[in-house]
Order: C-alpha cells, then structure tokens, then sequence
C-alpha cells in the first residue's frame, strides 16, 4: 500500500486538469472569483464546504435510525466523492454510500433505507426555503411558470417517495410488482438500445425491502428521528448564507430573502436534474431570478457562477481525491 501512495494524487491531479480544460465555465469561474472581495469568497468557501460536512451529519442520523453504524468521519470523503461520481450516472452517489457501509460490514438493505431517509429529509426541510423564497417572489411579483413547474415536479418526487414508503409499509407485495414492472421496461429500453439489462433480477426484491425498512423507521417519529430535521435545516441554511455572503463580495447590497429567493430556484433546478448536476441550468435560472429582482444582469451573473465554482466545482474537485481512495470505487 506505501508503494501506491501517490496513485490517488495522480488521478487527482489528471481529473482535475481535465475538467479545467474540459468545462469553460471553470476558467470562467476563477476570472470572476479575482475580482471579488477575497475575504467574502473565504466567508462563503466555508460556509458552502461545511453544509457538506451537515450533509454528512444527515447521513449519520439517517443511518442510526435504521440501525446502521457509522461515522461521520467516514461519511465525508464519500460525500464529497459522491459529487463527482455523480456526473457518471444516477444514483452513483448512493451506490457509494451503500457500499461502503457494506465494506464495514452493515447490512446493504438497512443503508439503502438509510440513503433513502436522508434523501427525504434533504428534500422536504428544503421545500421550507422553496416555499418562503417563491411566496417572496409572487409578493414582488415575479413569480415565473418554470419555476412553479420546477417545484411541482418536486413535489411530485416526494409524493412518489412517499408513496413507495407506504406501499413498502403496508402492501410490500404490491411495490414489488410495481418495481418489477419498473425493471422490465427499464431493462427493454435499454436492450432496444443494445445496452445491456441495467437493472438486475434482485433489484425489485431489494429496492421494495430498503422501501419496507425506511418506512418503519420513518414512522417510528423518535426524538432522534424529528431532531434529524433540525440537522436537514442547518444544511440547506449553510448554503442560503454561502450564496449571502457573495453579494457583499461583488459590493452589491441585497435582503436576506432576495438572496434565498435565487439560491431556492437554483437548488431547485439541481434537484430535479434536467441536465447532470444541474450543470448551466443551476446558474441561469439562479442569476435570471436575481435579475427579476434588481440585480444587474453582470453582477447577477457573477454571483450565480462564483456561488457554483464554490458550491460545486471546488467540492468536486475535492471528491475527485477523495473518489480513488475509497476501496469501493478500487473494485
């Protein structure tokens, strides 16, 4: 193993010159991030790396509700490998966590219905900023078509989450054969395109168990389970007060709830992923929203491409690091 300790830093160093030449918007990115006040973009670098560590603390309590040892240490490398493994497909963030709580020994079942319920919490403590940053925009009346069916498609994912939780409740033959349903069309798509079944035999079987596992443990409404809330609130709040600390940095006064009104319809748009990760939609629909606000169109701009260099390149520039030392991704 000492002989190969310069392995993860080679594939750091190759993955990373590749996506600066690979992706403008980097280039872009570090151009505008000069002609800020540095020590604002300092501010905002911390506030928007540690939301990624909340994240961690997220997972944590989601994975102790289902029973499933874990730490927070051990979560953080994944998190933010998870961001760039996530560029290679759906749910390779999951897949990562799932299997490294597999490696310590922890049923893969319970750390997918873990995966599961952090995702649920993700999701619904931030339709708490959603619905405050919209109800500002329809006050100053700039509320926009797209950015309601944004959120209704939302909407619509958690309702088919929850949907799955109770049918993995209360009628888990009946998720089965939904799920089942779910692989043949999934694996026919993609034999039309002469790909391979992407979906194996066991994955209706497994999925619908993960499903029945979370829904207990969801139900159970502990103290921990509703104090797991608290820790959903802080990680989206981190990353409302890293796009915050931007306006300062560009000298551009603005109110608290104009700043969470474009940073709301900017994780919108990277939640239900029109594009991988939300990549050019996160930044447009974020700096138009500020520009229906009063920003000036340049200085809007530059806040929405600063705000995803530091919320999301610089972190997955970390991940990349991370990614090759975890013994998952060796295999």
């Amino acid at each position: 193993m000492a002989r190969n300790w310069w392995a993860p830093w080679l594939v750091f160093l190759a993955l990373a010159v590749a996506l600066f030449l690979a992706f403008p918007e980097i280039r872009r990115i570090f151009a505008l991030a000069l002609q800020a006040d540095p020590r604002w973009v300092v501010v905002a670098a911390v506030l928007l790396l540690a939301h990624y560590v909340v994240d961690a603390v997220l997972f944590k309590v989601s994975f102790d509700v289902v029973g499933v040892r874990s730490t927070v240490g051990s979560l953080v490398p994944v998190v933010f490998a998870s961001l760039f493994a996530n560029l290679a497909g759906i749910g390779a963030s999951s897949a990562l966590l799932v299997e490294e709580a597999a490696r310590r020994g922890q049923p893969a079942a319970r750390a997918t219905a873990g995966v599961l319920l952090q995702l649920l919490l993700d999701y619904i403590t931030f339709l708490l900023f959603l619905g405050v940053g919209l109800a500002y925009l329809a006050l100053r009346g700039q509320l926009l078509a797209y950015q309601l069916a944004g959120a209704a498609a939302l909407l619509a994912f958690i309702l088919v989450l929850l949907t799955a939780l109770y049918l993995g409740l209360r009628r888990r033959n009946d998720l089965r054969r939904y799920l089942e349903w779910i692989r043949r069309v999934v694996n026919a798509v993609a034999a039309r395109f002469g790909r391979p079944a992407l979906l194996a035999e066991s994955w209706a079987r497994e999925n619908a168990a993960s499903f029945a596992t979370a829904a207990v443990a969801a139900l159970s409404l502990s103290r921990r389970t509703l104090g797991n809330g608290g820790v959903g609130i802080a990680f989206h709040l981190l990353e409302w007060l890293g796009a915050y600390a931007l306006f300062p940095a560009f000298g551009q006064p603005v109110a608290p709830l104009e700043a969470l009104a474009g940073y709301a319809v900017g994780r919108l748009f990277w939640i239900i992923g029109i594009t991988p990760q939300g990549i050019g939609v996160v930044e447009g629909t974020m700096a138009l929203t500020y520009i229906s606000l009063g920003v000036p169109v340049t200085t809007a701009g530059a806040i929405a491409l600063t705000f995803r260099g530091l919320d999301f390149w610089l972190p997955m520039l970390i991940g990349v690091f991370f990614l090759p030392r975890l013994p998952g991704f060796r295999r």
